[in-house]
């Protein structure tokens, strides 16, 4: 598998398509990750598997406040 052409790949196909924004970026082992930012601030990132077995693909979305007695966190 070759990370750097799999990470091109994703930024090409997803850079400027209906409010995406794509960028290569490295990890802190210095390995190519694709950082993808979608409608309503969502995104992902996708990098190769640090054993170098697969791909590793993280997601993550703007937070929100629950309404008032809503949060798992609040005293009973």
């Amino acid at each position: 598998m070759d990370a750097k052409e799999i990470t091109s790949d994703i930024v090409a196909a997803y850079d400027g398509e209906d409010s995406f924004a794509a960028t290569v970026e490295q990890t802190s082992d210095g390995e190519p990750r694709a950082h993808i930012v979608g409608p309503n601030g969502a995104g992902y990132l996708v990098s190769e598997d640090p054993d170098r077995a697969g791909v590793r693909i993280a997601s993550f979305s703007p937070c929100f406040v629950l309404p008032d007695g809503m949060s798992p966190s609040a005293d009973s």
